[in-house]
Formats: C-alpha cells, structure tokens, sequence
C-alpha cells in the first residue's frame, strides 16, 4: 500500500479516535500522538511532493498552515487536561520533557 492509501484510511482511526476523546478525555492523549504523527507524515511524504508541482502549490501551503493551526489548538487542549485527575498528560509537558 501507497504511503498515500495508508494516510487516506488513518483518516477513518483519527476520526473514531476523536469521537471517543470527545465522551473521554483519557483518549486524547492517543488521538493526539495519532493527530501529530499523521499530520507530520503528511507533511513529509505528501505536502513536499505538492510544493514542487505549480498547480498545488498554494494547496500545499495553506494545508501546512492549517497543521501549524492544528498543533496550537492541540497545545491548548492539552493545556485544558494537564493536572486534571484521571486525564493523560498534556501534549505540551510531553514535549518539554524531550
């Protein structure tokens, strides 16, 4: 399978793994981890491809933007979970401990 394929079906796991988050907040730690490394691969494997081809340029481009948006709002989340009993760490001690 196509690096593409398996980008299009992980949309059908963030999708499920984004409704459970939303009934448990304990889930958004996985969706997130999910979220990131999705959206990196995108990035890496299917935005730089498009940057290169005229036509999708701008398409491209506005889709890294919105992945810069997407990482905010998941840095605030996570902001919004921290210290809470019984919720995952947020994504943004997670990352300062790297």
């Amino acid at each position: 399978m196509s690096i593409t394929n398996e980008l299009v079906a992980h949309h059908t796991t963030l999708r499920q793994l984004y409704a459970q988050s939303e009934i448990d907040p304990k889930a958004f730690d996985e969706f997130t981890r999910h979220l990131i490394v999705h959206h990196t691969m995108e990035e890496k494997y299917f935005y730089d491809i498009l940057k290169v081809i005229p036509e999708a340029e701008h398409d491209a481009l506005e889709a890294v933007n919105e992945h810069h948006i997407i990482e905010m709002i998941i840095k605030d989340a996570g902001r919004k979970y921290s210290g809470r009993p019984g919720c995952a760490e947020s994504v943004s001690d997670r990352q300062a401990r790297k």
